[in-house]
């Protein structure tokens, strides 16, 4: 192989890392730094460098004597939301579930009435949600979607939104999103077993019909630690 600096292979380790941990189940070992130091010609400080960066981001664990683990809550999230968080768990070898749901009707919050093109005294669904990954909670969700589009929705257990809205003949074929860091409030820290004022990221979703015309919008609150956005660009 061609050799480059130990700064150039860190972060092309990194990467390598990041892709082998993707296909992984959870807890499952990854290499160890000798054979991964040997594999890219440098030496087990530059190895230890990069997975301690991939420890930081909560892909990875270490056991004292026994090495290092996949992560078995953090979810490596891309931007391609239309797959839905119970999909992308399941791609990270995680037993998804989705618990504490409520449908209900109410009021649009004020900062969605423009985005969602609905007055803003028209009625909405409201559906509340919690993610799990194996059994931990790690996303607390609010979706509104108009009631003028969808009279009769109706959500089966563990089904996503987007299951549901294709159940009523509604296809969803585009999607934006914005995230911020925000802090806990008290439902956040109840559902989410986290501390009132954590560090949470909140990303807001608006879904689109192949016509341009707005479905629903879906603010998801997520444990900081538990939560990677991984975005590749091409340039």
């Amino acid at each position: 192989m061609i050799r480059r600096t130990d700064g150039t292979l860190y972060h092309q380790i990194k990467q390598w890392l990041r892709g082998e941990i993707e296909h992984l189940p959870p807890d499952a070992p990854i290499p160890s730094e000798l054979s991964i130091a040997k594999q890219f010609g440098v030496s087990r400080g530059t190895v230890r460098q990069a997975i301690a960066d991939l420890v930081h981001e909560q892909l990875i664990y270490r056991i004292q004597g026994k090495g290092s683990f996949k992560s078995p809550v953090a979810v490596n999230h891309t931007s391609a939301h239309m797959d839905g968080l119970t999909r992308q768990l399941m791609d990270c070898g995680l037993q998804p579930s989705i618990t504490d749901i409520a449908l209900d009707t109410a009021v649009l919050p004020e900062p969605y009435v423009e985005p969602l093109q609905l007055a803003a005294d028209a009625p909405v669904w409201r559906l509340q949600r919690v993610w799990r990954a194996s059994g931990r909670p790690i996303s607390l969700g609010v979706a509104y979607i108009p009631q003028g589009a969808v009279p009769g929705l109706h959500i089966e257990a563990g089904q996503s939104l987007l299951q549901a809205l294709s159940a009523q003949g509604i296809t969803i074929a585009r999607a934006e999103s914005y995230s911020r860091a925000v802090l806990a409030d008290a439902l956040c820290a109840e559902q989410l077993q986290v501390p009132v004022g954590a560090a949470i990221l909140q990303m807001t979703y608006y879904g689109y019909t192949a016509d341009g015309r707005p479905a629903f919008v879906e603010v998801t609150r997520t444990v900081g630690e538990h939560y990677v956005l991984h975005v590749t660009q091409q340039l």
